[in-house]
């Protein structure tokens, strides 16, 4: 019996330890995206052979309509076009031994710049170019009228 026993113990020291389900840690650039795009990131766990990361975006906390935005090997996601509004994503591990635990939730807030501000900075940059080129041509004429 005791010979059986070491037998087992010995066994059990030459197995490879259990794969530990590794939880990401996800992080956005901005918690109020303003510009249109922002950035997702995650990091802490490694897509093994066979297994992609699964990116996924809901309206509310609970992802009860959670709608997967990427799959793949990538450890970062650059979302754009995305409306006005409060967004929650999350992040795990997909593989072939099954899926790991979900990352914590990471709330971001849509909120673009409001029209009449985009049309300012539109007129804005406008009256700068033809100032420029105003300049530019007023410096041609002066040219051409002086004597070689």
């Amino acid at each position: 019996m005791r010979g059986f026993l070491c037998w087992c113990f010995c066994l059990l020291l030459l197995l490879p330890p259990a794969a530990v389900a590794q939880v990401p840690v996800l992080t956005v650039s901005e918690d109020v995206a303003r510009a249109g795009y922002y950035r997702l990131d995650w990091s802490g766990a490694v897509a093994g052979a066979g297994a992609r990361f699964v990116l996924q975006r809901a309206a509310d906390a609970t992802f009860a309509e959670a709608q997967t935005v990427y799959r793949g090997l990538d450890s970062a996601r650059v979302q754009s076009g995305v409306p006005d509004g409060t967004y929650y994503y999350r992040v795990r591990v997909e593989g072939p031994e099954g899926a790991g635990p979900w990352s914590a939730p990471r709330r971001v807030e849509v909120a673009h710049h409001p029209l009449p501000r985009a049309l300012g900075f539109l007129g804005v940059g406008l009256l700068v170019f033809l100032m420029t080129l105003g300049l530019i041509v007023s410096g041609a004429r002066a040219a051409a009228k002086e004597p070689a």
